[in-house]
């Protein structure tokens, strides 16, 4: 953004993060929330802006909890979305851990979030929302950023994004909002 950042704002800051993992995980199990995978993908994405190593905060790889599916997807399609852009932001692997019985993949990722789609397979398909059948703006524009790398590559998500955009269109008002 242009900002000045302080010298040693981002190691305070870095000190502060591995004090809290620490924490967290031990009371968690070697999770950062025992049902939201949304704290790994949100802390990924900002160590990752600042040019921290993910896989050993605190002696922590904060990776490996977003390796089990089930664990991504207690959260709906929030989960999915959000570990997608994670592991995209800095084309992190996703690691295999012993014990895992759903091994999370981007493919599975793409392919819930594609299946969350609004009125999927009907002429009314378009956007994505975290619980109702009325898609939702800033979840479809979130589902939108996490598909776009597979764009090109994958024609059902190409379809999916397509319509997600025109449905955008549709719902913003006069004054750009919706």
């Amino acid at each position: 953004g242009g900002y000045k950042v302080y010298e040693g704002y981002y190691d305070i800051y870095y000190n502060n993060v591995v004090n809290e993992v620490k924490r967290l995980m031990t009371a968690n199990g070697n999770k950062l929330h025992k049902n939201k995978g949304t704290e790994h993908s949100r802390l990924i994405i900002g160590l990752t802006s600042i040019g921290n190593d993910i896989t050993d905060v605190g002696g922590y790889d904060i990776r490996e909890a977003l390796a089990d599916f089930k664990y991504v997807t207690k959260q709906g399609i929030n989960g999915p979305i959000f570990a997608l852009i994670a592991f995209d932001s800095h084309n992190y692997d996703i690691p295999v851990i012993d014990g895992v019985t759903d091994q999370s993949t981007r493919d599975k990722f793409i392919d819930y979030i594609l299946d969350k789609e609004i009125n999927k397979g009907t002429e009314n398909a378009g956007g994505w929302a975290l619980s109702v059948n009325i898609p939702d703006p800033d979840i479809t524009a979130m589902a939108i950023q996490a598909l776009t790398p597979y764009y090109k590559t994958r024609s059902d998500v190409k379809a999916a994004v397509d319509r997600a955009i025109e449905w955008l269109s549709k719902a913003q008002d006069a004054a750009g909002g919706y």
